[in-house]
Formats: structure tokens, C-alpha cells, sequence
């Protein structure tokens, strides 16, 4: 198991896409998750669940390639990155809020955005610890 996962993570770009990868199912779960904490918000509203999964994911992606989120991850992981992380995410939910609005779609309530924040600035910067302790592991 730990030679696989070596030979996926011996290449930057690999390692890059793994990342982008788990953080893409990390927000759809963030995003799972929150909606069904407040179920309400998706039955009276013409928000599709899962036009909100796109809107967040795209928008995630793109915002943490931007913020050098995919940077080393073997490098030590610190408070200032869950900071950093945090600031990511809150901005990603930012932008989808005023997207929404931008598109006259039917905005979510803001105990949604908090609660999506909260699940993918968790889900994430656990992931993050994680994978650089089996690094550190298997080196």
C-alpha cells in the first residue's frame, strides 16, 4: 500500500492533482453535509443541490490554484496555513454568494455559507494533516 502511494505522489504534477482531487471531494462532502444540516434551504428555494455542488467546486478549484493552496505539502503545516486556509475557504464562500446573486438566483440563508465554511476549512485541513503525517511516515 505505502509503495503505491509513493509512486503517486513521486511526481509534482501527480501530487498536485491528488490534491485537487481529494479537496473537490472534500467540498462536495462539506457541501453534503451542510445541506443536511438545513434541509429547508434546498426545498423552498430553485437551487438545485447539485448546480450548488458545481458553483462551489469550480469556484474552489479555482481559487485555491490561484492562492497557491497546491504548494508542498511536505513542507510543515502549521497554524498560519489552517489560518490561510480559512481565509481561502471563506473567500470561496464569498464569491459563491455574490455569484448567486450575480446569476438572480435565490440566495441560501447565511447559517448555510457559515455551516459550508465551517465543514470544508475542517474536511481540508484535516486531510492536509493527514497526508503529510503518512508522508512523513513513509519517508
Amino acid at each position: 500500500m505505502f509503495k503505491l502511494f509513493d509512486y503517486l505522489i513521486s511526481f509534482k504534477l501527480n501530487r498536485r492533482i491528488i490534491l485537487i482531487v481529494i479537496d473537490v471531494i472534500n467540498i462536495i462532502l462539506s457541501f453534503f453535509i451542510a445541506s443536511h444540516f438545513l434541509p429547508e434551504i434546498f426545498l423552498n428555494s430553485n437551487i438545485t443541490i447539485s448546480s450548488g455542488y458545481l458553483y462551489f467546486v469550480i469556484l474552489g478549484i479555482l481559487i485555491f490554484i490561484f492562492t497557491n493552496h497546491y504548494k508542498g505539502i511536505t513542507r510543515a503545516i502549521g497554524s498560519q496555513d489552517v489560518y490561510l486556509l480559512a481565509l481561502r475557504t471563506l473567500f470561496l464562500v464569498i464569491s459563491v454568494y455574490f455569484l448567486l446573486a450575480f446569476l438572480n438566483k435565490e440566495i441560501p440563508d447565511q447559517k448555510f455559507f457559515i455551516l459550508v465554511w465551517l465543514f470544508i476549512t475542517i474536511s481540508i485541513g484535516s486531510t492536509r494533516f493527514i497526508i503529510r503525517d503518512i508522508l512523513f511516515i513513509t519517508n
